[in-house]
């Protein structure tokens, strides 16, 4: 019995320093990774994305060319902002959204690959993201009560971070008090469902008097395409209500999102009434829940000129 328990163990060993072996040899040499880089720097143009994949080599993408990588990109809905598409890869895997068709440009770097692919970007006429600070924000108290506003600080980070204590409020925001509860509204980057990066902004339901962010002198194209869902730790154990979502456009009901936990990351596409790329508008953007008790959601949007177009 002895002996065989011996070879067994001694098989066991073989068997690991081979599978340590295998694992070593799998994992890129770090020239390979600079060589990758130098490779879509040189061709990089500032409208173009750059992504990893699989998604947990984003860091070590990041490493060489994070400053190439901004929060549009790291925190991208969909494609349609840019005009082309540089993946970095190793092991084979393929970006989440990396197109079908093949690409224009591949190399390979030792273990690292790098894809190029053209792309086409939508006719945006609005990105609600990156005018969040521009817009009015505000909590409807029900009744004939005028709506009670939300005061903005701009100063030190707030509150957040970490488990349990949801996303880290940034340094300029609006603060919304109602009763006993506080939240605030921002544009940041959200982690969701499949623990991606979104960059949105930040508008939790604090009960089902609606929170609302109202955008003046919107260009509104013919559609709006809204992405939205809850921060991953209020979703994942599926207990929470239904948080529902209503965009008004010069007061008039146009869309709606109603989010159940377990959705994940939603896209939804409505016409705005607009008249291609001349009519604008007020767009306001609702946001609320039977409960306040972890219903962080986090929404992106963008109106566009066309009536169809990349997703």
């Amino acid at each position: 019995m002895l002996p065989w328990l011996l070879v067994a163990l001694l098989g066991l060993s073989v068997a690991e320093v081979a599978a340590h072996v295998r694992i070593r040899s799998a994992v890129p040499a770090a020239a390979d990774h600079r060589a990758a880089a130098d490779f879509v720097r040189a061709g990089f143009r500032p409208s173009e994305a750059i992504v990893a994949a699989p998604d947990w080599h984003d860091p070590v993408v990041r490493r060489q060319l994070g400053d190439l990588i901004g929060f549009a990109a790291a925190g991208r809905s969909d494609l349609s902002r840019f005009d082309g598409l540089w993946v970095v890869a190793i092991r084979g895997a393929r970006a989440w959204d990396e197109p079908d068709a093949a690409p224009d440009q591949q190399r390979e770097f030792g273990g690292v690959t790098v894809r190029h692919y053209p792309l086409t970007p939508a006719p945006i006429t609005h990105d609600f993201v990156a005018t969040a600070h521009d817009a009015k924000v505000e909590l409807d108290q029900g009744g004939d009560r005028p709506p009670r506003p939300c005061r903005t600080v701009d100063g030190r980070p707030g509150p957040g971070g970490g488990l349990g204590k949801a996303v880290i409020a940034p340094a300029r925001r609006a603060v919304c008090h109602d009763k006993k509860k506080q939240a605030f509204v921002a544009p940041l980057v959200m982690e969701d469902l499949e623990l991606r990066p979104r960059h949105c902004i930040w508008q939790p339901a604090l009960g089902p008097r609606p929170l609302r962010v109202t955008f003046d002198d919107v260009p509104l194209g013919q559609r709006m395409v809204l992405h939205g869902g809850l921060y991953y730790e209020h979703e994942r154990m599926r207990e929470g209500p239904p948080v529902h979502v209503r965009v008004l456009v010069d007061g008039k009901p146009r869309g709606r999102m109603i989010h159940e936990d377990g959705d994940g990351w939603v896209r939804v596409e409505f016409p705005t009434g607009g008249r291609g790329t001349g009519g604008r508008g007020q767009v306001s953007v609702e946001v609320s829940s039977k409960t306040g008790r972890r219903r962080g959601f986090c929404w992106e949007a963008t109106t566009r000129a066309d009536a169809g177009g990349a997703k």
